[in-house]
């Protein structure tokens, strides 16, 4: 960097006054990348050290319009070049302003000013099952489309002493007999639909759909982040027991707690958890007698994983098929 000096003289005194300026480093906001509802990563750059080297760069923010040292803050290293800082413990429905920082011994550069928000992104639809002329709820979230209501495709009905590993089973809620009209007919049926077992569901779903695998589970609840479940059930107490308070439905995602038909053995088995619990299958085997399985729970704000025997009854969410 050039330097500029005054010469000037005190009677038997030469002196030299440096007129360089203050030179603070250049730092570009470059972007935010929204990977879920809980974790951001922000990206900037230092293009200029300056007249010295950069020895602190990072990010402000806040949900105030102008954040700064006060508001929250990282520190990522020092020196030229792109840098990025992960964000997490945010909230859904605020937006965000953040923006760069670098610091050299000469002073400090502020970049532009940028924002986010946390939501989560979806879309609405509807489908109409030809098999009966049914019409589906749909809700697209990140890349992947979902009924959003549990499937009730019930071409036959058993009560619930009856099950298999190896063919079809549907079940409703509390209902014993074996008139599909008749069960279609119910109260559990209208609100929670058709409770499967493993066989049943893999060739349930309409076509162009299908039963999700564990990884196409995964996709949806890691996009949701860290308490996905609170983001899936669907408000109020009306369905769900107890203090269901956290639950917001911000997916539109609307799961109610169906329960499930458990299995013992033939002529001591029935159904169990409705209003507590919810039970979807997934396609992913877990061996010749059982298969994975999600569960989301009024006590819970996240979604556990189970392996369950293929004869007991769960529900379906079915999951469109990629083009």
């Amino acid at each position: 960097m050039r330097k500029l000096f005054a010469i000037f003289s005190i009677p038997g005194i030469l002196m030299g006054i440096s007129c360089d300026p203050i030179d603070p480093p250049v730092v570009l906001t470059v972007s935010s990348d929204v990977v879920n509802v809980n974790l951001v990563i922000l990206t900037g750059e230092v293009v200029d050290e300056g007249g010295s080297a950069v020895t602190n760069r990072g990010f402000y923010w806040s949900t105030s319009p102008n954040p700064d040292s006060t508001d929250y803050y990282s520190e990522n290293q020092s020196g030229l070049g792109v840098f990025m800082e992960t964000v997490k413990n945010l909230f859904i429905g605020k937006k965000y302003y953040y923006r760069s920082y670098a610091d050299n011994a000469e002073g400090k550069h502020l970049g532009e000013i940028k924002s986010f928000r946390i939501e989560v992104i979806s879309s609405t639809g509807s489908i109409v099952d030809s098999r009966n002329a049914r019409n589906y709820p749909t809700v697209a979230i990140k890349n992947q489309n979902w009924l959003s209501c549990n499937l009730s495709y019930i071409p036959a009905v058993s009560p619930s002493r009856r099950g298999s590993e190896t063919s079809p089973h549907y079940y409703v809620y509390n209902y014993e007999g074996n008139t599909p009209s008749a069960a279609s007919g119910t109260d559990n049926y209208l609100i929670y639909g058709v409770l499967y077992n493993w066989e049943a569901a893999r060739t349930a779903c309409p076509k162009g759909w299908h039963l999700p695998s564990d990884s196409e589970w995964d996709t949806l609840i890691t996009y949701l982040g860290y308490y996905p479940a609170d983001l899936m059930k669907e408000t109020g107490t009306d369905l769900w027991s107890g203090d269901n308070a956290r639950a917001t439905n911000a997916s539109g995602f609307n799961v109610r707690p169906g329960g499930f038909r458990r299995y013992f053995s033939d002529f001591a088995s029935s159904f169990y958890s409705i209003n507590q619990e919810a039970f979807f299958w997934s396609s992913s085997e877990n061996g010749p007698l059982d298969a994975s399985a999600l569960s989301l729970s009024y006590t819970s704000s996240n979604v556990a994983r189970y392996v369950y025997f293929k004869s007991n009854g769960l529900s379906v969410r079915c999951l469109q098929d990629t083009l």
